[in-house]
């Protein structure tokens, strides 16, 4: 199992990445603080705001980055079809391991850098309200959780297609349905129900924010919302089922 790890690792070197991880942590970032506060009351919910803009972003960003990052993960294999050497060199059930395990580093560095970036942020913009440390770690655990079972789709789609154009259109089209859905349902709940049916729109439901808008005092109020426990657990349970769904399909896979 070790060997397979740092075999896995050693082929990171050339892929980069980390700039692809970069590239998907700052592009939800930029997009969720929309830019720089231009007055005090917005400064006073800084922190508030992006907590209740990223899981937005995060529904129209990260279908296409995590199809992207599982592509860059599962190319060398699948597209020039060398399965049929690599698994005379190393069991079938430590190299999806590997694998696995390699993508979950790279969904907790995912998560460190949106974390850190929005600290830095933070502290360009000088936003006066206090980082609530709980929201942040919510944000973080419900974002990875849903990434985690896109994460896991994607590598089912890539084992049976074997094309990195699968997984981009499949991609673009859960950023297009779960933004659209995400309007609706923050236009006027409409899209709801529909939100907690589909897996790749969780991001919204596991949002730790609500906002209101207080037409008196013309200004958005930020409000915390009740966790949704019960969804990150089915969120973390569907990845499960998903993981285990793809080492079956790596341990029958005819070579």
């Amino acid at each position: 199992m070790l060997r397979s790890l740092c075999a896995e690792w050693r082929k990171t070197r050339r892929r980069f990445d980390g700039l692809l991880l970069l590239l998907v942590a700052g592009t939800a970032l930029l997009m969720g603080v929309g830019g720089a506060p231009d007055s005090l009351q917005e400064l006073a919910c800084g922190y508030s705001a992006i907590f209740y803009t990223l899981p937005i972003v995060h529904g129209l960003v990260m279908p296409v980055g995590m199809a992207a990052l599982c592509s860059r993960l599962w190319d060398e294999e699948t597209r020039s079809n060398t399965a049929k050497l690599l698994f005379t060199l190393q069991s079938r059930g430590d190299f999806f391991a590997a694998k696995t395990l390699l993508g979950l580093f790279d969904l907790l560095v995912l998560a460190g850098l949106e974390a850190v970036g929005l600290l830095a942020m933070g502290r360009l913009y000088a936003f006066t309200e206090a980082l609530d440390v709980g929201q942040l770690v919510w944000l973080l655990a419900g974002g990875m959780a849903v990434e985690a079972v896109l994460f896991a789709a994607f590598t089912l789609l890539q084992l049976r297609f074997g094309s990195p154009v699968v997984l981009l259109g499949v991609g673009l089209g859960c950023s297009m349905c779960g933004f659209f859905l995400a309007m609706l349902a923050d236009i006027g709940g409409m899209a709801a129900p529909v939100l907690y049916a589909v897996p790749f729109t969780w991001f919204l439901p596991l949002s730790g924010m609500r906002m209101e808008w207080d037409a008196a005092a013309r200004r958005a109020v930020y409000l915390p919302q009740p966790r949704q426990y019960a969804l990150l657990a089915a969120a973390l349970g569907l990845c499960l089922l998903l993981t285990l769904w793809g080492r079956h399909a790596v341990a029958g896979k005819e070579v």
